[in-house]
């Protein structure tokens, strides 16, 4: 598959209204394959991501180690990580540069719903982090609800997770 039919076959896909897990896992597939054919070295956190969703265990966490470094104790890096704004920061930059157009971030509900997905993607594939001690950490995935003002309840998307450290 040549390079512009993997870019018009992303692009029929991002323009989706709603995407499930299968469509996740195409775009990051072929954002990683656009970025390897193009030798972009420039959207290494956003490489990172797509990279998690398509191995069994990932052993290189080199392009965000500083956001794992002191994780869970650095509660600000942590959320960035867990909550995908590194990710999508990357993502938004990558789509603008190659021309691409998404119905992503039409709105905060496709969002929720594309981070959702994307952490069933990555539970249970563990990072391991190399450091003083081995770190290896595991998502796991889980909502609250939360009241907001005028009692209205909303899911927010949670990702707990496990960290085992080793010797």
């Amino acid at each position: 598959m040549g390079k512009e039919e993997i870019k018009t076959k992303l692009q029929d896909v991002l323009i989706k209204e709603e995407l499930d897990e299968v469509d996740i896992v195409y775009i990051l597939r072929s954002i990683r394959k656009i970025l390897d054919i193009n030798r972009n070295k420039e959207y290494k956190k956003l490489r990172f991501y797509c990279n998690w969703a398509l191995h069994i265990q990932i052993n290189n966490t080199d392009m965000v180690s500083e956001e794992l470094r002191n994780f869970p104790d650095d509660v600000v890096s942590s959320n960035k990580f867990l909550n995908y704004k590194i990710f999508h920061e990357e993502l938004k930059k990558f789509l603008k540069k190659y021309s691409f157009k998404t119905n992503l971030y039409k709105n905060y509900d496709n969002v929720f719903k594309f981070n959702k997905l994307l952490t069933d993607i990555y539970i249970d594939t563990p990072l391991v982090v190399r450091s003083v001690k081995k770190k290896i950490i595991t998502l796991k995935s889980a909502d609250y609800t939360k009241k907001i003002s005028g009692g209205i309840l909303v899911k927010i998307p949670a990702t707990r997770f496990t960290v085992t450290y080793e010797k």
